[in-house]
């Protein structure tokens, strides 16, 4: 860039036109040269050392006359080529600039080592020496990648052979105040000029907070020289974060090892998978449109398979969350199989394949983690097993989900035959295969006759063409997690295979180049049988019940339909579907609550696949019990009343069941039954009702309710009431003695009657007598007080 450091229009262009090439001029004295924030130039008389792109000057302090100067390359000792010569007067300044490094020569010039004085003498012997050097510097932001969140920052390094210069920094998208906020240790007296100034070399802070997101290059230039250099940086908007789920992930040999990672505000990240010093074998992944939470899939049976050079997708690298990509593969092509070891993982926002003397480095690392693969389980010798399911039920994983699949030794004909492998390895290798034939590679399945005529080779069904007659099996289902394969065996058109007989099912991982040196097998054993169905003898006699259940056997697949059918002509008929249960039983209700003992049926029943069983059967007499009722009955009334007053009895009658309830009901009060009828309540409800008890007579008047088995009863007291009458009679004596209250509590009980009217002994109203006299003499005491 151009600055007020250096003034370009110097001779600068010319160095770079010529392999050494210079450029001078004479200065008249008092001339004025531009003033620079950093001095370009160099006064030989004060320094023997010039950098290329700095102007060497020389003034001339003493000449007699004009003189000539010449300029060599060499040393005083040795000159070389003759480069440019200068006629100098007193006075005079040359000034020039060399485009090449070395050692350069003026001759016809003294310069004294003591007081710098310089003197143009045109003697060829008078010779000063200085050198020119290259200045070289470089300039790299540690991270290639940076949010601009509050804090974001990085490093930036600035390195050079040289110690002490400064450097210009510019960025053409970036303003003034960007570049100060950016760079606060740089000088920014420059600023509005379009750069900052970093002094002498070493790491500096940049800060990135509230900057624009995009692609930036950084200009580097020195001060006083011609040395440059750039750095690119993005700047993103969010905090991204990359993370693996796990630290360490666990994984056998030949199966796809999914590695879960975590993606925050972004859907892109590079993988790096393996080290080339450590295990021989790196490849970088490039993963974009990711979801926040990405499986990464390797199959390890086809990570080998890579070679230096190779990009874009590939079979071994994939997920159902992403779309990954081979960046670079810095080790690959191996021979075998990706062997057991643990396999260093990276992640991080970018790649730069020619960093690292080109071989490639991550950029803005965040996270780290270990792939191990482990040697693969062995196949066990049990790890088949046979299984049933209603004819024509499982023809994908969906099905074999909702399917009644049952663990059996026995296949009744037309139903399915199932084949479940516990198999924890060689995952890798199903895919998206759906026929077994497809993988005859690596998978075989075989049929062995068990049941066979003597002096004659068992009958052998396989799905890699190695037996009698081929077999079709069909992969249900390759689970890695639950370490298990399912599948299907089309039996019903295998050429000979007769049922009835009986089999043994082998499978078998045959060997390879990889994991296996021998074949490896598992087998069971089944009979097979023809398609059995029947009524239970009990269903000849069926009781005329609500719920009247009849049952059978049969011998086809649990979860089977079997259509039923009840028909007693010109009175009833009924159908309803059930299924087989794990026993092989079946069984279906019927009401015949409605109709009479005696009545005649016909019982039908029809599996799914077309068997049938009929039977004769007669109603008996119903064998139903009422059902219990759970009844609360609760009365109330008085416990007592006066003759003549009102009084009822409340009943409150509860059905505590589910069911509606039917019962006798009746209320008896004093002998007499006042209500008695039949009642029907609805379950979890209540009824309320009020009866009159009878109150004209002195006397004890019971009562008594009932609901079904459920009663309450009690009485109420009649009592008569008080006639009010007095005689009036006092004969007026008071013997002084208060004998309405002797002190003593005689313990007579109350009779109950209050005529309201207060007591009188002594006949004087008011306090009485007594009382009067106490009040008058307490009167007479207080006067005379007052008169003393």
């Amino acid at each position: 860039m151009t600055g007020n450091y250096k003034d370009k229009s110097r001779a600068v262009l010319m160095a770079a036109l010529m392999v050494f090439s210079v450029f001078a001029m004479a200065v008249a004295p008092g001339a004025v040269v531009a003033d620079h924030a950093e001095d370009t130039s160099v006064d030989l008389s004060e320094s023997d050392r010039v950098y290329v792109g700095q102007d060497a000057t020389l003034t001339i302090d003493d000449a007699d006359g004009e003189q000539m100067i010449d300029l060599y390359e060499g040393d005083e000792d040795d000159l070389g080529d003759w480069v440019r010569e200068f006629e100098v007067s007193q006075g005079d300044e040359i000034e020039f600039s060399v485009g090449d490094s070395g050692s350069y020569v003026l001759t016809g010039v003294s310069v004294d080592d003591d007081t710098g004085a310089v003197e143009a003498t045109g003697d060829s012997s008078d010779r000063h020496q200085f050198t020119v050097r290259s200045h070289e510097l470089t300039a790299d932001f540690e991270d290639d990648m940076i949010a601009n969140v509050d804090g974001s920052s990085t490093t930036l390094e600035i390195d050079s052979s040289r110690s002490s210069f400064a450097t210009e920094v510019s960025e053409e998208n970036l303003s003034a105040s960007q570049l100060t906020d950016i760079f606060t240790d740089a000088d920014d007296e420059h600023a509005e000029d379009g750069y900052v100034v970093l002094e002498d070399r070493g790491d500096f802070n940049a800060d990135f907070s509230d900057i624009p997101a995009g692609d930036y290059e950084f200009v580097f230039e020195s001060a006083d020289t011609s040395a440059s250099d750039t750095a690119e940086i993005t700047v993103t908007d969010e905090d991204v974060s990359l993370n693996f789920v796990e630290s360490t992930n666990v994984e056998e040999r030949s199966n796809i090892a999914g590695i879960d990672l975590e993606l925050d505000n972004t859907d892109e990240a590079y993988v790096v998978v393996g080290d080339e010093d450590d295990v021989n074998y790196e490849v970088v992944l490039h993963i974009t449109n990711a979801e926040e939470n990405t499986t990464l899939d390797i199959n390890t049976a086809e990570a080998h398979n890579v070679d230096e050079g190779d990009t874009g997708s590939h079979a071994a690298f994939d997920s159902d969350d992403a779309d990954v990509e081979i960046e670079e593969v810095l080790a690959g092509g191996l021979s075998s199989a990706l062997a057991a070891g643990d396999y260093e993982l990276a992640i991080g926002q970018g790649w730069d394949t020619d960093a690292d003397d080109g071989a490639g480095e991550l950029l803005q690392e965040h996270d780290t983690a270990f792939l191990t693969l482990e040697d693969r389980t062995e196949l066990s010798e049990d790890a088949v097993t046979v299984w049933t399911a209603p004819a024509d039920s499982v023809s994908d994983v969906d099905d074999y989900e909702d399917a009644t699949v049952t663990e059996t030794d026995s296949i009744t004909a037309g139903d399915d035959l199932l084949v479940t492998v516990d198999i924890e390895s060689f995952h890798a290798y199903f895919g998206d295969a759906s026929d077994l034939s497809e993988l005859d590679e690596h998978f075989a399945l075989e049929l062995h006759e068990l049941d066979h005529s003597p002096n004659a080779d068992p009958l052998t069904w396989s799905t890699d063409g190695s037996g009698d007659h081929s077999l079709d099996v069909t992969i249900i289902e390759a689970n890695q997690d639950e370490g298990h394969l399912v599948l299907t065996v089309d039996y019903e058109d295998a050429d000979e295979l007769e049922i009835g007989d009986d089999y043994e099912v082998e499978f078998t991982i045959l060997e390879d180049d990889y994991y296996l040196d021998d074949d490896e097998s598992a087998s069971s054993e089944f009979s097979t049988e023809e398609r059995e169905l029947a009524w239970d003898e009990d269903v000849a006699e069926v009781p005329a019940n609500e719920n009247s259940t009849v049952s059978g056997t049969t011998n086809v697949a649990p979860g089977t339909d079997v259509d039923t059918r009840v028909r007693a002509p010109g009175v009833f008929v009924s159908s309803a579907t059930t299924v087989v249960d794990g026993d092989g039983t079946f069984d279906t209700t019927f009401d015949f609550s409605a109709y009479e003992s005696g009545t005649e049926f016909v019982l039908t029943a029809t599996e799914a696949e077309g068997t049938e069983d009929e039977v004769n059967g007669v109603l008996t007499e119903s064998t139903d019990e009422e059902p219990e009722q759970d009844l609360d009955v609760v009365g109330e009334a008085p416990s007592s009343v006066d003759v003549g007053d009102d009084a009822t009895l409340d009943v409150t009658i509860t059905n505590n069941g589910a069911e509606n309830a039917t019962f006798d009901f009746a209320v008896t009060i004093d002998g007499e039954e006042v209500e008695g009828h039949e009642k029907e309540l609805a379950g979890e409800d209540s009824w309320e009702g009020s009866f009159d008890i009878p109150t004209d007579e002195e006397g004890e008047v019971s009562w008594e309710v009932t609901a079904g088995d459920a009663s309450d009863s009690g009485s109420v007291a009649v009592e008569g009431e008080d006639d009010g009458t007095d005689d009036g009679t006092d004969d007026g004596t008071d013997d002084g003695v208060d004998d309405g209250d002797d002190g003593i509590d005689d313990g007579d009980a109350d009779d109950g009657d209050d005529d309201d009217e207060p007591s009188d002994d002594d006949g004087q109203p008011g306090f009485g007598i007594a009382v009067a006299i106490v009040a008058l003499l307490g009167a007479a005491m207080l006067a005379l007080r007052r008169q003393n």
